[in-house]
């Protein structure tokens, strides 16, 4: 009976030895240490890297290493790790983890270069070197107790058995366990310590040093130490091996401690080795006092059983509770992880310390990827897409929390995709009133903020509409005037020059006023064509045969010093389109090219067909898919920056200097291209360069017929052939009936509508044309039309006016029987439409009334 008394004691003495924690100690006073010798490469490595070296340490592992109220690293470790830095006159950077795992990562990144504390494993041989054990600690088995004797593995059989997830002990403990007993494991000690004090497992097995330190510190009365397990902690220093020379500076500096200093150390934190030597008085002694104690103990009998009572009225409560938490806990768990909302929690230093399940699979990063990081460079950018500085708004987030209860970001996923958020954060105080940090709920506005940046686009869209509309209206409605006096002005000064000797300065400065005049014509062609209201006749076209009819004239516009080149495609697909708004295209871009380039350079015509995608339409401004014919205009000239790029397409705006522009060309082109259902793309940087892309639709099906050579056409001149002249401008008309008369023909000239009907029939003699403005006050030129043809059947029709192209559409003049000239128009051009008029054939039904006037007649 005595020994096993003895034995009893004996085992209270190792349990009492492993309770002797120190664990708030005072700081051992400096001292002088000498240094240890190292190698030159040694030493000039840690010159050149100590400003680097990080220590990762585990926050919840007393009494080895744990984080002090200060933030720093305490325990046996931190004692062992001070020393050497003493020794290698270095200082590491500490960085605290929350969980083990992320040293084992950190380890083999190279991102962790020192752990103070860690168990040698094969696994980990491959990412770390160990250095010597500092000491050597036995793994127990802890359980309640409520369970009696002493336990061995054996007596672990059909039981829940808790280990701390990622220490070695849990691999020792599964491969010892083949299926015999359930092996659970927790997050930390603490929570392997709670479970097992609850009930919630059998047992907890972690080594005797930690155990008795949370023993002690969370006040868990009802566990014990029920036996071993056969395993020992040798804990080394683990150094990443992505530094070698820093493992061998270590591993000498640890050498370097004497064995009594380390034994101070060691006696310091943790006393693990009760001696089972004990001299026959001290045994006697020991039997005397157990003897004592039992009596003691028996006369307490009563008392403890009342006590015992009690508390385990109080376990039992306590359990109730802790079932409560647990069971709110797993609530509050599910509710949060399947929360289909983004849910985390980072510290004051914007480090994630939480992050649940739909967030990751949001931002595709697992949870051991973002646990401990800084928001940017994981989950924000530095930078938006805007250009919006994300670090300076954290930063801001995190000193003014309140300011920033609601915001939007933009965020960044795994494999760069950018995405919106909108953040609501919660900012977390301690009871000082300082910033712990903050919980933040997120949700997904992408497809809004993208339906936005739509919605701005074809707001500009819009907006740019309005603007061409009304220099539209505003060119149609000066247009007719403008025409009708730049009609005055052509035809008089060509009158004019018929008239004065050619060589003379009057006729010098008569060609200076028809230039002048030519000039302004094509201005008012330039501005109708930006408006939409001239005449356009779109055919079948080859943009190929287009442009190479067209290369002498741009090569003699853009001048010598700049090479142009031709690269045609092969089979290029025809496109419908009027071949003068392909010439005006050209002229424009090659115009403002030549502008861009100072000095020599180059200017390039492609042609491609092209296949767009609606993820390209996406990506350049909403524009169509389909099939299109791509013209080209590329030159490596000065380039434009992003502020002239955003107005280029505006009436009126130019970059050049005063009186060098119209501000129309870019303008021009692009309600062309508009017009033919295309749109343009245009990409430019300061001194890059510029390169403009005209997609038009590709023509399905349409036949392209070959530009015949281009014939020098003469002044057709009159063979006494009778017109009747109607025009309400008494100079139009004027003007008009001299050029008629200069080339030949007879003219009966009337300013009246009215006037020219009646004359049509009481003339006796013959009417061959009727030349008639459109627009006229009481009878428009298609009514003076219809009105005189039942009198004149064989009378041909040729109209002209100054309107723009939609007045001229309302009066339905286009007919085939009918021709039309626009004001203004030379006497060249007068003489071919004349000559064209007079010649064109008569329609059936019109020749039948001509033969049955006629018959009438004779």
């Amino acid at each position: 009976m005595i020994r096993s008394l003895t034995r009893i004691l004996f085992h209270l003495l190792w349990l009492l030895g492993g309770l002797l924690v120190v664990t708030d100690p005072f700081p051992c006073p400096a001292k002088h240490v000498q240094r240890v010798p190292l190698t030159a490469e040694e030493q000039a490595w840690l010159n050149a890297h100590q400003e680097k070296i990080t220590l990762f340490f585990s926050i919840d592992f007393p009494p080895i290493e744990y984080i002090s109220p200060q933030g720093l690293l305490t325990g046996l470790g931190a004692d062992i790790i001070n020393e050497i830095e003493h020794r290698l006159g270095i200082r590491f950077h500490q960085q605290p983890t929350y969980q083990w795992p992320q040293v084992i990562t950190a380890l083999k990144s190279g991102e962790c270069a020192v752990a103070p504390t860690i168990v040698r494993s094969e696994d980990r041989e491959g990412h770390t070197f160990f250095t010597a054990p500092y000491i050597t600690i036995p793994v127990v088995i802890l359980t309640n107790q409520s369970n009696s004797g002493s336990w061995t593995v054996d007596d672990l059989i059909g039981k829940r058995v808790a280990v701390v997830k990622g220490f070695v002990t849990e691999q020792y403990l599964r491969d010892l366990a083949q299926g015999r007993f359930e092996v659970i494991t927790v997050r930390n000690v603490a929570d392997g310590m709670r479970q097992v004090s609850f009930g919630q497992v059998d047992a907890f097995i972690e080594n005797i040093a930690v155990a008795a330190h949370y023993i002690t510190s969370q006040s868990l009365p009802n566990l014990r130490v029920a036996g071993e397990v056969g395993l020992s902690y040798p804990l080394s220093i683990g150094v990443s091996r992505h530094y070698p020379l820093l493992f061998s500076a270590i591993e000498k500096a640890l050498a370097a401690i004497p064995e009594e200093e380390l034994q101070t150390f060691r006696s310091r934190w943790i006393r693990l080795e009760p001696t089972d030597v004990l001299s026959p008085e001290l045994r006697h002694l020991l039997i005397l006092s157990v003897l004592f104690s039992l009596l003691l103990l028996l006369g307490l009998t009563g008392v403890t059983l009342l006590l015992k009572r009690r508390l385990n009225e109080k376990v039992n409560c306590l359990q109730a509770i802790q079932a409560d938490l647990a069971e709110n806990e797993k609530k509050y768990r599910e509710l949060v992880e399947n929360a289909a909302t983004i849910i985390l929690r980072v510290d004051a230093q914007m480090r994630i310390t939480f992050i649940n399940e739909f967030a990751q699979r949001f931002f595709g990063f697992p949870q051991e990827e973002l646990l401990g990081r800084h928001l940017v460079g994981t989950i924000v950018p530095a930078v938006e897409s805007s250009g919006r500085d994300l670090e300076a708004m954290l930063d801001a987030l995190r000193n003014s929390p309140e300011e920033y209860a609601a915001n939007e970001n933009e965020n960044i996923r795994k494999d760069g995709e950018r995405v919106w958020v909108a953040w609501t954060n919660k900012p977390m105080y301690d009871q000082q009133g300082r910033l712990l940090g903050l919980l933040c709920v997120g949700l997904d506005i992408t497809e809004r903020k993208r339906s936005e940046a739509e919605r701005e686009k074809l707001q500009a869209q819009l907006l740019l509409a309005q603007k061409m509309e009304s220099v539209g209206r505003l060119v149609g409605g000066v247009a007719h005037d403008f025409n009708n006096m730049l009609s005055a002005i052509i035809g008089y000064t060509e009158l004019a020059l018929k008239t004065t000797q050619s060589g003379t300065k009057t006729c010098h400065l008569l060609e200076q006023v028809l230039n002048a005049a030519e000039r302004s014509a094509k201005l008012i062609r330039q501005l109708l064509a930006f408006a939409r209201q001239q005449n356009v006749e779109p055919q079948p076209l080859d943009l190929n045969q287009a442009i190479t009819a067209m290369l002498k004239m741009l090569e003699r516009l853009i001048g010598e010093d700049i090479y142009l080149s031709w690269e045609p495609c092969q089979g290029l697909w025809p496109v419908l389109i009027d071949p003068t708004q392909v010439d005006q295209i050209l002229t424009n871009l090659c115009l403002n090219a030549r502008d861009a380039i100072r000095g020599i350079g180059q200017v390039s015509i492609r042609t491609h067909n092209v296949t767009l995608d609606e993820v390209h339409g996406r990506h350049h401004g909403e524009h169509p898919s389909g099939e299109f014919v791509l013209l080209e205009v590329r030159d490596n000239g000065c380039g434009m920056d992003q502020e002239t790029l955003v107005n280029i397409f505006d009436p009126f705006y130019t970059t050049k200097a005063e009186g060098k522009g119209t501000g129309l060309g870019l303008a021009t082109i692009y309600r062309i291209v508009q017009q033919n259902k295309g749109f343009v793309e245009v990409d430019s940087k300061p001194g890059k360069g510029s390169v403009f892309k005209i997609y038009l639709p590709r023509l399905v099906d349409g036949h392209v017929f070959e530009k015949t050579a281009i014939k020098t056409v003469s002044m057709p001149r009159g063979t006494g052939a009778w017109i009747l002249l109607v025009e309400d401008e008494p100079t139009i008309l004027d003007m008009t009936r001299q050029m008629l008369e200069t080339l030949g023909y007879e003219v009966l000239a009337l300013y009246s509508p009215e006037d020219a009907v009646v004359l049509a029939r009481m003339r006796k003699g013959p009417i061959d044309l009727l030349i008639t403005d459109v627009i006229m006050p009481r009878m428009s030129g298609r009514q003076l039309a219809e009105r005189l043809l039942p009198l004149r059947p064989e009378l041909r029709c040729l109209f002209m006016s100054g309107y723009p192209a939609d007045v001229i559409a309302r009066q339905e003049i286009v007919d085939d029987s009918f021709s039309f000239i626009q004001k203004p128009f030379s006497m060249q051009d007068l003489a071919v439409k004349v000559h064209e008029a007079l010649n064109r054939a008569m329609i059936p039904g019109r020749k039948a009334d001509a033969d049955r006037s006629a018959s009438a007649t004779n």
